[in-house]
């Protein structure tokens, strides 16, 4: 099990999963419990959710921790998450479009957003330095 856990892959889809569920979390505490609209609940626990993964990217699953400045890696993550939010958006209206299949519209677009968010990570907000 511990080298599995050593594997960047591993580690992201690891990452990726506690920040879904931070995100899912949040969402329900604020508009369940507290009753906060439904837009700003999920506003706000994107936003939390993108943090941690964030964090524990920067960390643990590519290892940048000093190597890099974090205001500059956090800028570089923003730009990457905002741009495949909207890829994701896209992809989903599209496959929507075609086929009529929520799930398969909303697979599509997750997957794309998986792989693009980690590239992005792995090669750019997160690139190992020398």
């Amino acid at each position: 099990m511990k080298k599995w856990f050593e594997l960047e892959v591993v580690r992201y889809l690891v990452s990726g999963l506690s920040a879904v569920a931070t995100d899912f979390l949040i969402y329900m505490m604020l508009y369940l419990i507290f009753e906060v609209n439904p837009s700003i609940s999920k506003g706000i626990s994107y936003i939390s959710g993108a943090l941690l993964a964030f964090l524990i990217n920067r960390a643990w699953t590519f290892d940048a921790g000093k190597s890099h400045h974090t205001h500059i890696a956090l800028i570089k993550f923003t730009v990457l998450y905002a741009f495949s939010f909207s890829l994701n958006v896209v992809i989903n209206a599209f496959v929507l479009n075609i086929s009529e299949i929520a799930l398969l519209g909303f697979s599509f677009a997750t997957g794309t957003s998986i792989i693009v968010n980690y590239i992005g990570q792995k090669f750019w907000v997160f690139k190992k330095i020398g």
